[in-house]
């Protein structure tokens, strides 16, 4: 597989920003006649390291799906955080752990993101009420014991029609004190689709449980950089 990787060594990476006019938008565009849906929606199949090329300033970049909703999602997060406490992260797209954000004012300043996504894109959304244990067991089973050379935080996202619809929040947080994780912290995302709006909360460790940020497509951008 080839990955997008920016050299550690120079620290630099992609703003939110960035991100959505150099790669983002162009990826969307590739796939003639489809939604943004288009790009996540190969993750979670076989499809997951498609390789996609595109043009950057002349020059032809190749990029794999796997990535750009990797990419797309720690955007997000990442606007959520500016929103809240004013910090902006630059962006670059790892292997392990997927992300790693850079603070913008302090480039020696860098935690790891590793991604996580719980859902299935075929279902659309999460409906009904969902068996947290059961999900908080096959989380750590994925990753619970995963070790990375960076410091590194566990974003998990799952798709909602309302804020909570489907997820007790404050149950999930205390079903992954039952188990070791590697994590400095696990964030639990909720995306209502409909909205475009992204609430994350912090569900691990118990000193930080379900403390939220949120950011919101529509009515949060002069949070974007």
């Amino acid at each position: 597989m080839t990955y997008f990787n920016l050299p550690k060594n120079e620290m630099v990476g992609y703003s939110p920003s960035a991100f959505m006019n150099e790669i983002f938008n162009m990826a969307v565009s590739k796939e003639i006649g489809c939604e943004n849906e288009r790009i996540f929606a190969v993750t979670n199949s076989k499809n997951k390291n498609k390789l996609l090329e595109i043009s950057e300033k002349g020059q032809p970049i190749t990029y794999t799906y796997k990535q750009i909703s990797e990419m797309y999602y720690s955007s997000m997060y990442a606007l959520a955080i500016n929103k809240t406490w004013n910090i902006k992260h630059d962006i670059i797209s790892s292997d392990s752990p997927d992300i790693i954000f850079i603070n913008q004012e302090a480039r020696n300043d860098r935690v790891g993101i590793e991604i996580y996504e719980g859902f299935n894109y075929e279902q659309k959304n999460i409906r009904g009420v969902v068996d947290v244990a059961e999900e908080v067991k096959k989380l750590h089973k994925k990753k619970g014991e995963k070790k990375y050379d960076i410091d590194s935080r566990l974003l998990v996202i799952n798709r909602v029609k309302s804020t909570k619809d489907g997820y007790n929040v404050s149950e999930y947080a205390r079903c992954l004190e039952k188990f070791k994780w590697t994590f400095l912290s696990i964030v639990l995302c909720l995306y209502r689709e409909g909205h475009g709006d992204f609430t994350f909360f912090y569900v691990y460790p118990k000193e930080m449980r379900c403390k939220q940020i949120n950011y919101n497509l529509k009515n949060d951008t002069s949070y974007l950089y």
